[in-house]
């Protein structure tokens, strides 16, 4: 008992010093997002915002800047995952564009987010629509992020989807949903017992020391050291991930997998009539939709189309262009890097494009259209 209480009064200030440290330091900003997030949409307002960390709330994020963007007119808006969030303005020189992609949207994230959009009265021309081939997945929830409930359900109603997300959940959603509040219980538990952790503790010392990769600052370069996120709300990753050795990348493509891959055994016919009411709805509302279809690194595409275990992959990236042409949809990019014109240098990893890769299949679309607008002009003038 001695030995246990002499051992507590050695190390409990310790513990209160690393706490403390962590807490009020807080360099990945763990403990202050919702003033994180707002930070930043104000920020933006001056110009590139830089040292973005890779842990805060996109969502959040992009509901703020599209009410910082309310009332305004949008020529391009931008909805899907991380494979889109690099499609900027500078991609489309004249047009305005708000790019509102998260890391792991599905359709419910795009279609809260369009809601979001007419909820701060932005007036939109085009919407380029992210679809990719996991979407079908019956297995896949498509549960919107908690922050995009709220929109998600507005949408519902004013799509004519009536019922409630939990009147529609199905026994296996409901064991999916019970999964997901698992998993986010426990990342909410690594979140806060982070206060206890030795390494971060010697981040923030360093932090404390250098004042490095934590401060937001404002910047005129467009790529910088640290993740970088655009007044249009577009992304730059920062410079470790930009020069990643091409081994690695190719050795990513070559072994990568992904859950939303995990028992794809069919196609669901109910998300892709859920496809076909969000594009409905989008239409509805005035706006013109294009489909994008991001390439996947070349050792990727090779893997998703040759093993079985993809083969329903397969179907849904066969699947997509053919719903393209049933609703007269225009696509942008392919699946297949190969018929995108790019090659393993374009890639940051096994799944996302490079700025170079991204703005190959943006030049080739303005090109096309530009092409079939110019011959248009041509017919009607003689």
């Amino acid at each position: 008992m001695k030995k246990f209480i002499f051992n507590l009064l050695i190390y409990f200030p310790v513990l209160i010093i690393i706490v403390v440290v962590n807490y009020f330091v807080d360099p990945a900003h763990r403990y202050a997002r919702k003033n994180y997030v707002s930070v930043i949409v104000k920020m933006l307002d001056q110009g590139h915002v830089t040292n973005i960390d890779d842990n805060f709330d996109e969502r959040e994020l992009k509901l703020l800047l599209a009410a910082d963007r309310a009332k305004t007119d949008v020529d391009m808006l931008i909805l899907g995952s991380s494979r889109a969030m690099l499609i900027s303005e500078q991609l489309f020189p004249g047009k305005t564009c708000l790019n509102l992609s998260v890391s792991g949207a599905g359709m419910n994230d795009e279609a809260a987010l369009f809601q979001a959009c007419l909820r701060n009265q932005i007036q939109i021309k085009r919407v380029i629509l992210l679809v990719d081939p996991h979407f079908f997945n019956e297995m896949n929830s498509g549960f919107p992020g908690k922050a995009l409930e709220h929109d998600y359900q507005d949408y519902l109603q004013a799509s004519g989807k009536k019922e409630s997300c939990e009147e529609s959940f199905t026994p296996q959603d409901n064991r999916i949903s019970a999964l997901k509040v698992i998993e986010e219980f426990f990342s909410k538990l690594d979140r806060k017992m982070n206060v206890l952790s030795p390494s971060y503790f010697q981040k923030a010392i360093q932090h404390l020391i250098t004042k490095e990769g934590s401060s937001l600052y404002n910047t005129e370069h467009y790529d910088n050291p640290g993740n970088t996120i655009h007044t249009d709300g577009s992304w730059s990753y920062n410079e470790k991930f930009r020069n990643q050795p091409q081994k690695e990348i190719d050795r990513s493509g070559m072994l990568y997998h992904y859950k939303g891959w995990d028992h794809y055994n069919s196609l669901s016919q109910q998300k892709i009539e859920e496809l076909e009411q969000l594009i409905s709805y989008i239409r509805g509302n005035g706006c013109e939709v294009l489909i994008l279809n991001s390439s996947y690194h070349p050792y990727t595409y090779k893997r998703l189309i040759s093993l079985k275990e993809y083969r329903c992959l397969k179907t849904a990236m066969e699947l997509i262009p053919k719903l393209a042409v049933t609703h007269q949809l225009q696509i942008i990019g392919t699946f297949d890097p190969a018929k995108s014109h790019c090659d393993k240098n374009d890639f940051y990893d096994a799944m996302h494009m490079s700025a170079q890769g991204i703005e190959k299949i943006i030049s080739s679309f303005t090109e096309r259209t530009d092409s079939v607008a110019n011959r248009s002009r041509s017919s009607v003038t003689h």
